[in-house]
């Protein structure tokens, strides 16, 4: 649960940068892949616009993509939490959405109208909700910087706008 108890706090979401999976459209959850060239460059173009002082803590997904990230802006050693990991999208990782479409169509379409609230033998978009916001509690520091995920960052401010976890790609 999200609550305004105690001092304010300044959360930055940054979604990692470009993998090749990213470029060819396909659900990247918990494949590992490296940034691209231009997904490495994009994240060391964030450097310097970010203050990074001693007061901010950076935190990180586990994912390669989202440390790599994490490390072109200038983090050294961002704490890595489980917590921040992108959506498991299950049978549909690694797949485009036209694949996907093909592969499940009733699921696919239910997904697309926005009535599915998880993946075929993957996670809840409401057990990311969960997970993130335990994530959020667990680190109290009044300024946080956290490297993640496109899914994540839209769950996440989703909860914290006071939305239902079903409006998280509207």
């Amino acid at each position: 649960m999200v609550t305004t108890d105690g001092p304010p706090r300044r959360l930055t979401l940054i979604r990692h940068g470009e993998t090749a999976d990213n470029r060819a459209g396909r659900f990247l959850g918990r494949r590992d892949p490296s940034l691209t060239p231009e997904g490495l460059a994009a994240a060391e173009a964030l450097a310097g616009r970010f203050d990074l002082g001693a007061d901010v803590v950076v935190v990180s997904s586990p994912a390669r993509r989202a440390l790599e990230t994490a490390v072109a802006i200038g983090a050294a050693t961002p704490i890595v939490d489980e917590g921040w990991r992108e959506l498991d999208f299950g049978a549909w990782e690694g797949l485009t959405p036209e694949e996907a479409a093909r592969r499940d169509p009733e699921v696919f379409a239910a997904f697309d109208r926005g009535d599915l609230d998880g993946f075929p033998e993957g996670e809840t978009v409401g057990a990311v909700r969960d997970r993130t916001l335990d994530a959020l509690a667990r680190n109290d520091a009044e300024r946080m910087l956290v490297v993640t995920h496109a899914t994540v960052v839209r769950v996440v401010v989703t909860a914290l706008l006071g939305l239902p976890v079903s409006t998280y790609r509207a």
